[in-house]
């Protein structure tokens, strides 16, 4: 019993030092949280915005797709993934 359970938290360590190392890598690529999702700029050109619930969770620059609801009034960007929906901020 105890080998078993032993090995199940190795598998999670091993998950969480993957998902740390790709968070380490993304951050230098100019990665920045800005109005509920994340943006890259690297380059000077600035891409995104990327889901902030696939990045915090499982270290996944998942893109937003706009959404325009005519009906509701209101646009937003939604996730395609986890449907995480985040509401444009126009300045």
């Amino acid at each position: 019993m105890n080998l078993k359970i032993n090995l199940q938290e190795e598998v999670k360590m091993s998950e969480y030092a993957g998902i740390e190392d790709k968070l380490e890598k993304t951050k230098s690529y100019g990665l920045y949280f800005e109005n509920n999702a994340y943006y890259m700029n690297k380059d000077g050109e600035t891409t995104g915005p990327y889901c902030s619930c696939c990045y915090d969770f499982y270290a996944k620059l998942v893109r937003l797709h706009s959404v325009n609801n005519i009906r509701e009034n209101e646009e937003f960007y939604i996730c395609p993934k986890c449907k995480t929906k985040v509401l444009k901020v126009e300045y």
